[in-house]
């Protein structure tokens, strides 16, 4: 039998006539084939699913095939039951100095044995495989005792540090530019990466992460911020100083740029659950698409998160399902759903969402509602949260199914990998074996995708505010030429230019020429200290908004 065959055979195993041994046999073969490993895996995986309609020596037999695809955390309940070659494998996987009974599965531990033996890893994986229990074993090992983790926003600074403050209550957390390094214990700075450009103190880093290191490239680098020239800018400054890395992110089939440092590039298709995905293929601003919502929301009990573009798409949604899904109030939300109309609006949809049991996680939500009603979805109090990429990218959630309502990113259609990566929500290991997709439109087309380093690949569209930032002997014969170039301007000083570096150089001096133009008036509305005069708002208001490009 093939891997499809099986597949739908487990499905309907409880049937009348299904033969369980038969199933596990065909399995057992997939999994030793030693070019279908992702198959075997997967196959396991949804035999685990099933798990009690097997009699004790065809559990036994599962229980070996788990072992054998590696995915050893699934066996914990079951230890007591295991052969003794199958507990010492086990064993053998066990995380030390975190929580009792967490252990490793094989991708996990290849790359922890990396990382011990002193190699930069760069992994890509999908979510679902724990890359933040490494960090953590890391950690517990006390080998380093400088470390930096960088996260792309603060609400992951946030997450992360109260995940470290349980495991870690000796070590010194620093996530704010008032803190500083105490002597003589471990400390682990939880930053941005424009927090690790601000900082001073950290030319003696030993080891760092960087986690969703795709957001190194320029072309990936959706937010109109700079936010890849910075991130860049973080990793260059730590590695340059010699530091061990560990770099994660998913679904990276290469990465360019990187040659002056050695690594340990794993691309895995690694996971510990299976995904199954539906696709709809219904159009963009059809009714077909907001009835199949309904249909979905109003029967899938277990817990669902429904993707939207942008935080307008996530109000409309929130109002539809409100008006017309018919659903009931949550007695357990009912005091804080008073409490957000009370101290926000009492028409505001998150207040009245949430009352029927809905979460809406966005960037126009205040960050400690965001952190609740995503406390609430894990609880299993509210069972939706209709949310935005903020919530896609990095937020821990226990979710069974997943629901693409938009096929969009901000203002564009978004690739395959975003597609993949927010498929990678659905399922949690040890809750809901099989995570199900629910793909309302069309599913953009399979592509690869290479992350390219941009300080490894400077040429003449390089930014200049990347440029700016690197020291000499890291750029390329093309960039001081520049550079040069740049500084030779006779109204602004590099100094200023570096600076105000995220803002183009032709910008700056249009501002730069129009203030001297307006002198010595300028000199008097721009001077001030304090709180401004309203004339002097308004000058700079006219200034800003007089030259196209500048905000």
């Amino acid at each position: 039998m093939n891997y499809e065959t099986i597949k739908n055979k487990l499905a309907k195993l409880g049937n009348e006539g299904a033969s369980t041994i038969d199933v596990l046999l065909a399995i057992n073969t997939i999994v030793n084939r030693s070019n279908s490993e992702w198959e075997g895996r997967d196959l396991v995986i949804r035999a685990l699913d099933k798990f009690n309609l097997f009699d004790a020596v065809e559990q036994s037999l599962l229980l070996n095939m788990v072992r054998a695809v590696g995915l050893f955390p699934y066996i914990t309940p079951h230890l007591s039951n295991m052969a003794l070659s199958d507990r010492l494998a086990y064993e053998a996987h066990r995380v030390e100095g975190v929580e009792q009974g967490m252990v490793f599965h094989h991708l996990q531990a290849h790359v922890f044995s990396l990382i011990m033996q002193g190699r930069n890893v760069v992994l890509s994986a999908s979510t679902s495989v724990g890359k933040s229990l490494v960090i953590d074993a890391i950690l517990a090992k006390r080998r380093f005792k400088k470390v930096v983790v960088i996260v792309p926003t603060i609400a992951l600074i946030d997450e992360t540090r109260r995940r470290l403050v349980k495991r870690f209550k000796d070590f010194n957390l620093i996530t704010h530019p008032s803190q500083e390094a105490v002597p003589n214990t471990t400390n682990v700075y939880l930053l941005t990466q424009e927090r690790v450009i601000q900082r001073p103190d950290l030319a003696d880093v030993e080891f760092f992460v960087l986690d969703e290191f795709y957001k190194i490239d320029l072309a990936n680098d959706t937010d109109e911020s700079t936010r890849a020239v910075d991130l860049s800018l973080a990793f260059h400054k730590l590695a340059k100083t010699g530091a061990q890395f560990y770099m994660l992110g998913p679904h990276i089939q290469k990465i360019s740029g990187l040659d002056g440092y050695e690594y340990h590039f794993i691309p895995s298709d690694y996971s510990t659950v299976a995904v199954d995905i539906q696709n709809f293929n219904l159009g963009m601003r059809s009714d077909e698409r907001k009835k199949k919502l309904l249909e979905l929301v109003t029967t899938l009990d277990s817990p669902t998160l429904i993707y939207c573009q942008a935080p307008p798409s996530a109000n409309r949604v929130a109002e539809y399902l409100i008006n017309e899904a018919g659903l009931t109030p949550v007695l357990e939300t009912q005091e804080i759903a008073a409490w957000i109309s009370k101290h926000y609006h009492p028409e505001w949809n998150v207040a009245k969402a949430l009352s029927l049991g809905i979460g809406i996680h966005h960037g126009g939500v205040p960050r400690a509602l965001q952190q609740y009603i995503v406390k609430l979805f894990n609880e299993g109090i509210i069972k939706q949260i209709i949310c935005t990429s903020t919530m896609i990218e990095g937020v821990n959630t226990s979710a069974e199914n997943v629901i693409i309502y938009d096929r969009r990113l901000n203002t564009s259609t978004f690739n395959y990998f975003t597609y993949k990566n927010i498929s990678g929500r659905a399922g949690r290991m040890n809750k809901y074996f099989i995570g199900k997709v629910f793909m309302l439109e069309a599913p953009p087309l399979e592509q690869g995708l290479t992350v390219e380093y941009p300080i490894g690949h400077q040429d003449e569209t390089s930014p200049m505010g990347l440029l700016m930032q690197l020291e000499n002997e890291y750029l390329t014969e093309i960039s001081r030429g520049r550079l040069q170039e740049a500084y030779a301007n006779p109204v602004l000083s590099p100094t200023t230019l570096i600076e105000n570096r995220h803002i183009p150089i032709e910008r700056q001096v249009e501002v730069a020429k129009t203030i001297i133009s307006d002198l010595p008036l300028s000199s008097e509305l721009l001077g001030w200290k304090g709180i401004p005069e309203p004339n002097q708002v308004n000058y700079l208001c006219e200034l800003v908004y007089s030259l196209e490009g500048v905000t």
